[in-house]
């Protein structure tokens, strides 16, 4: 597996190359597929929960699974409502 850096991904950027990001199941038939000379980016590896020290906050990463979220949270003695995402 070959890890893409910022600077990569803005050179590519420049030149037109397609991205496409890919997690897990979906649109893995149909998207997948329809990539021609591209670069996907498999974002699983970039499946990460960082609880902050006073306990009010958490960082995920770009290709975080919700059930490791929920887990990790509960791990924790935390939990998220229904409407817990913001993005920055």
């Amino acid at each position: 597996s070959y890890i893409l850096t910022g600077r990569q991904v803005k050179f590519a950027n420049n030149k037109g190359v397609k991205f496409l990001t890919y997690n897990s199941a979906h649109g893995a038939l149909t998207s997948l597929g329809k990539v021609d000379s591209g670069i996907e980016i498999f974002m699983k590896q970039l499946n990460s929960v960082e609880i902050a020290q006073d306990g009010k906050s958490v960082k995920v990463g770009g290709g975080i699974n919700s059930k490791y979220l929920v887990d990790t949270l509960w791990d924790a003695k935390k939990q998220a409502g229904q409407s817990f995402l913001t993005f920055i």
